[in-house]
């Protein structure tokens, strides 16, 4: 859950951080904007591998067939996307400079060995744009689920089992 969380926040404030600010702010925010990334990525990894070891929560029985199929399926490209995007990133920068990042001023992290090409960097470029914009209507998506499923008469209150202190929901259902 705590893991949610984190990432939540940190894709969050990277998709604002570059679609909702002026591009003189973007600028002095994309050394930011790529540690955040790499810790992603990083992170994605810690819940890939979580998620193969560890079933998916139940469902309600309520939640009808084709809701479920759409929950599992957008859980599933969110994963493909939480590593796609912050690789695409990394990719992009590794083709434009061939420097490495700098992780919030602790780490080097260097490049991934790719070509540095123009043709490259446009490509990685779009890779991560479009990545990055599916990432942010997926996540419209996600949470208009979460919260249809809690309102009163959503009929089961999802959202609750990814809040803090949830015993307390599970010992009520």
């Amino acid at each position: 859950m705590a893991l949610h969380w984190i990432m939540a926040a940190l894709i969050v404030w990277n998709l604002a951080s570059m679609m909702l600010t002026p591009q003189a702010w973007a600028r002095t925010l994309l050394p930011t904007h790529m540690a955040v990334g790499l810790t992603v990525l990083l992170l994605s990894l810690v819940r890939l591998l979580w998620r193969l070891t560890h079933r998916w929560p139940p469902l309600p029985a309520t939640i009808p067939l084709w809701e479920r199929r759409l929950a599992r399926g957008s859980h599933a490209l969110f994963y493909v996307l939480m590593l796609a995007v912050p690789l695409s990133g990394w990719l992009m920068v590794s083709a434009s400079s061939g420097r490495a990042v700098n992780w919030f001023g602790v780490a080097s992290i260097p490049p991934l060995p790719v070509a540095s090409s123009r043709y490259a960097v446009a490509a990685f470029y779009e890779m991560h744009e479009i990545g990055a914009t599916l990432m942010a209507g997926l996540l419209l998506l996600h949470v208009a689920g979460a919260l249809r499923h809690s309102l009163p008469d959503g009929g089961t209150p999802l959202l609750l089992r990814m809040l803090p202190r949830r015993s307390a929901y599970q010992k009520k259902s």
